[in-house]
């Protein structure tokens, strides 16, 4: 059996919500797990999907890698590190023979079999930022230094198999997040071509986002009711990278707010499928989920101390808390 899974934080089960529900639209039978950093006391009253197989990190015995995350991460950071081990955890839990793994500001639009015989020939996929070089305005646009700063790959999506190789990308990406952080989890990608057989996807249907907007030319085929990008590959998943469709609905990103380029005016045909991502979140009454804090009180001290922690000298005060947790 296959299966997909996201991990989030309370405040952040909405956005999980409308990713499920685009999945189901072309997915019907793919089971679903929403990973949650912590429990949430009205979990039963608020109006999850049944499907949704609701799993916390404790259930899966990441209680005490929990607690050494929180020194080393900003808790909206924190549930990036645990993505390789969850993986693992769900691979062996429930006998699954592959998984992917999505972000949550993700829109499915097309079936997932494609990634599921992605793995049928290799134990890991992953997608780079960019496939083809950008133009010079491009470049300026997109801002390509502070883009190769983020890595050759996007994290916010990756896919594995239960292999010796698949167990063996999950342990080493999961040991070197366990002590250092580079962009969160995702430069340590940078080397996982040269450590292990990963297939690097060129599909251009998959992860599409700001990134790679200027050389992703989508197109609504209305006889077949699908999205096709650059007259080739069908739109699988869009990412919408740090979209806010409420506070700032006319900006693509903002991590790109200060490029006047990269707006619905230079991309009209990506409208419709922003209004998708909206829409979306209202029917998954998102609202009632932003007042949940990302952490309880009990753990609120983690946050206020790391920034301190995070110094060599006072964090060499401390070592027992930044015990190294092997799995």
């Amino acid at each position: 059996m296959n299966a997909v899974f996201t991990i989030s934080t309370p405040n952040y089960i909405g956005y999980s919500i409308s990713l499920f529900n685009s999945i189901k639209k072309h997915n019907k039978e793919t089971p679903f797990y929403l990973v949650l950093f912590r429990p949430v006391e009205e979990l039963d009253n608020l109006l999850i999907p049944k499907e949704i197989n609701i799993l916390y990190l404790d259930e899966l015995g990441l209680e005490k890698s929990k607690n050494n995350f929180l020194n080393r991460y900003p808790v909206n950071k924190v549930c990036f590190a645990f993505k390789p081990i969850v993986a693992q955890k769900l691979l062996e839990k429930y006998s699954l023979e592959k998984v992917i793994y999505f972000d949550s500001d993700i829109l499915v639009y097309n079936s997932l079999e494609s990634i599921w015989n992605d793995l049928n020939t290799h134990n890991i996929v992953l997608t780079p930022h960019l496939v083809d070089p950008l133009e010079n305005d491009d470049k300026e646009r997109l801002g390509l230094r502070m883009l190769s700063r983020a890595g050759v790959f996007n994290a916010g999506f990756f896919a594995v198999k239960s292999s010796e190789e698949g167990y063996s990308f999950l342990n080493w990406w999961f040991k070197n997040l366990s002590k250092y952080g580079l962009l969160g989890d995702q430069l340590w990608l940078n080397f996982a071509p040269t450590h292990f057989k990963v297939n690097i996807s060129y599909n251009q249907g998959y992860n599409v986002a700001y990134y790679n907007l200027p050389n992703r030319k989508i197109r609504y085929n209305i006889e077949e009711n699908k999205y096709i990008v650059n007259d080739k590959d069908e739109l699988v998943f869009f990412h919408f990278v740090q979209h806010n469709p409420f506070s700032f609905p006319e900006e693509i990103s903002l991590a790109r707010l200060k490029q006047p380029k990269l707006n619905f005016n230079n991309f009209p045909e990506l409208k419709p499928i922003f209004n998708d991502y909206k829409n979306s979140l209202i029917e998954a009454q998102n609202s009632k989920f932003k007042h949940y804090k990302f952490i309880s009180e009990k753990q609120s001290w983690f946050k206020k101390k790391f920034i301190h922690y995070k110094n060599q000298s006072i964090r060499a005060l401390y070592k027992i808390i930044f015990e190294i947790v092997s799995i």
